[in-house]
């Protein structure tokens, strides 16, 4: 049981630990969010710098406040922990890994950040180095939580080891049992034997080392009594010392009663006796002094002014009102040593039942050893008698140590009561002085504390401010890149359609090439036509006049059926198909005018857009010249749509000459 709660304490020792770590784990978290928000925000506005550098200064002694408090949080944390893995070392005899030299490494590494968070202000270093250092924090950080984790696995091995030992102990006394219910003779053993002794001895040796544990609280208390009294016995004889000073009178009887009351300490009835005629002759003194001061004041009248009366009721009143706190503070001590002797005396009468009850138990073990042992006692039985008298022979011995140690105890305080006169005022004076200066750090303390709860205060309300502005600057970030992705999403839709419009002119130009060549060879067979055609009309003026409408209809008949002949039908077929490829080639043109007007809707609309945009970014500028690009690259295909059309009407209009030629 005695392992089982060791281990509960340590485990909340622990936990409390890690609550420390974690809450000083958050305040260099939040130190070092405000040291890299107001770089940032210094960084952004070099125009206001000075303004901005005044209240960074404040704010940069104010976390060194905080960091030369907190300090001492980690001295205490490290002293915790060191006594922590003390006492680990001693009940399980097993290594555990330090973590005193992590906390320093944790220490210096707040100090180092603070102190290059503000040069970094002041100098303006470059934001790598802040980075290698928070790297550096956040690695110490990780390996103090490793550690903290390895620490609480083996804390758990060993509870897990202790539980075992728990169940193997009560089969250990299930086998023994057995045993012992197997053999009558072990049985006689077991009830005579020296474990019955063994086990009221070491009853009786815990029950001893209780009572010197209170014993040793006791004098602690006894010893802490004392200063007490000394200390006010010194202010006693300082306002005896400035009463006479004051009165220019001796008091004897005070002093007599002083060396009365010091020698009637030593029993109760006394002291009370020595109380009410302490008081009965405290108010004699008083009555004494109050006529031996009136009979000189009124020799003193005569001869001096009405000021010095007033000098000396004044003193009158001081005495009194010092005698008045000496006899209280008298009271209070007595009531003290009263109430200590009482529990002196509760104590010894405590020794004395367990020595009585100790001689008891011995001699009723000492009864059950005469009664179980029979005629028939072998050598074994006298070597266990022999164990059992050098036991108690052992413990009487140790009675006999508690008895010296009590009378030791009881020396020491009869010293201390009577060294309590003996004082040195001058120690007396250097404790005075340090309660004052130790009152006045304390004030100082807690001014520091208030001003630092304030910059608390003010800093958080700072990083409420910057928080939200991180979060307007995130919402306008998002949106931008939402747009960004938009217009990403345009350009390559418009890369898409750029590359099939590509093809499509490529194909166009094909085709056009095609028609150029069939174009060049009707020309050349219209010539040929033609030349013919002259030749016959030649030929024809030089035979005879005929009537004018025959004529003319003989000779249309004539010239129409000679080109019919010439013209071979193959020729015929290839001028029909290639005039059918031309229609498909304009309805194609006129297909590629409607994509380009759709296109130049769809150009003139972005434009519109960015034209109304308030702010111009890169990706727009991208997009502008390839928009311009687009546009002289479709200028370009108009021109070659506009030539295709003339092209087109010319071999239209040979086709209807040469259909009208083959037409009767």
């Amino acid at each position: 049981m005695a392992t089982i709660s060791s281990i509960q304490r340590k485990d909340e020792q622990i936990q409390k630990l890690e609550e420390t770590v974690n809450s000083l784990q958050k305040e260099i978290e939040d130190l070092f969010a405000t040291t890299f928000k107001i770089s940032d925000y210094d960084d952004g506005n070099e125009g206001t710098n000075k303004s901005a550098t005044d209240e960074f200064y404040s704010d940069v002694e104010r976390e060194e406040a905080k960091i030369e408090l907190k300090s001492n949080d980690f001295e205490d944390i490290s002293n915790e922990r060191e006594k922590l893995k003390m006492e680990e070392w001693e009940n399980t005899e097993t290594p555990t890994e330090t973590i005193n030299s992590e906390s320093d490494v944790k220490c210096h590494a707040t100090i180092e950040l603070h102190a290059t968070g503000a040069t970094q202000k002041i100098a303006h270093i470059h934001s790598e180095e802040y980075m290698k250092k928070l790297n550096y924090i956040s690695e110490t950080a990780k390996l103090c939580i490793a550690n903290y984790k390895e620490q609480l696995k083996y804390k758990d091995e060993v509870i897990e080891k202790y539980k075992s030992l728990l169940k193997i102990v009560p089969d250990e006394q299930n086998v023994r049992e057995i045993i012992d219910n197997s053999s009558p003779t072990a049985k006689q053993k077991l009830r005579t034997s020296s474990e019955i002794l063994l086990q009221n001895y070491n009853i009786d040796i815990e029950a001893k080392d209780m009572e010197i544990v209170k014993l040793r609280n006791e004098i602690e208390q006894f010893i802490k009594a004392n200063r007490k009294l000394t200390k006010d016995l010194h202010s006693h004889n300082q306002t005896k010392d400035y009463a006479e000073i004051s009165t220019q009178i001796d008091l004897p009887m005070i002093s007599d009663n002083d060396d009365n009351d010091e020698i009637t300490n030593g029993t109760i009835l006394n002291e009370e006796n020595n109380l009410s005629n302490r008081i009965d002759e405290s108010r004699k003194s008083i009555s004494n002094q109050e006529s031996q001061l009136h009979t000189p004041s009124l020799v003193q009248s005569i001869m001096h002014t009405t000021p010095i009366e007033v000098t000396e009721t004044q003193n009158n009143d001081v005495v009194m009102e010092a005698l008045r706190k000496e006899e209280s503070k008298i009271m209070i001590m007595r009531m003290e040593i009263r109430d200590l002797k009482q529990r002196n005396a509760a104590l010894h009468i405590k020794n004395k039942e367990l020595e009585k009850a100790y001689e008891s138990i011995r001699v009723e073990a000492l009864s059950e050893i005469k009664h179980s042992y029979t005629s028939n006692i072998n050598l074994e039985s006298d070597a266990i008698v022999m164990r059992l008298q050098q036991e108690l022979s052992d413990l009487k011995i140790e009675a006999r140590n508690q008895k010296k140690l009590s009378q030791e105890q009881k020396e020491i305080i009869d010293r201390l009561q009577k060294n309590q006169s003996i004082k040195n005022p001058q120690e007396e004076v250097s404790k005075w002085h340090e309660k004052k200066a130790r009152e006045s750090n304390v004030n100082l303390l807690r001014k520091k504390l208030k001003e630092t709860q304030q910059r608390e205060q003010e800093a958080c309300e700072k990083l409420k401010k910057r928080d939200e502005q991180i979060m307007q600057l995130h919402k306008s970030e998002n949106i931008r890149n939402t747009e960004l992705k938009r217009l990403q999403e345009m350009i390559k839709k418009l890369k898409s359609e750029k590359e099939m419009s590509n093809l499509q002119m490529k194909m166009i130009n094909d085709r056009l090439k095609t028609s150029e060549e069939t174009n060049i060879y009707l020309n050349q067979k219209i010539v040929q036509m033609k030349k013919e055609s002259n030749e016959l009309l030649v030929s024809i003026s030089e035979k005879e006049k005929i009537p004018k409408d025959i004529k003319a209809r003989d000779k249309t008949t004539k010239i129409s059926k000679d080109i019919i002949k010439n013209i071979p039908d193959e020729e015929l077929r290839k001028l029909k198909e290639k005039a059918e490829q031309f229609d498909n080639l304009m309805e194609q043109l006129i297909k590629l005018e409607t994509e380009i007007e759709q296109q130049r809707e769809e150009i003139r609309l972005l434009t519109d857009k960015l034209n109304e945009r308030k702010y111009d970014c890169g990706a727009v500028a991208v997009l502008r010249d390839k928009l311009m690009a687009k546009e002289k690259v479709i200028e370009q295909q108009t021109v070659s749509t506009n030539n295709l059309i003339v092209l087109h009407v010319c071999i239209n209009l040979v086709i209807l000459s040469s259909t009208t030629l083959i037409q009767p």
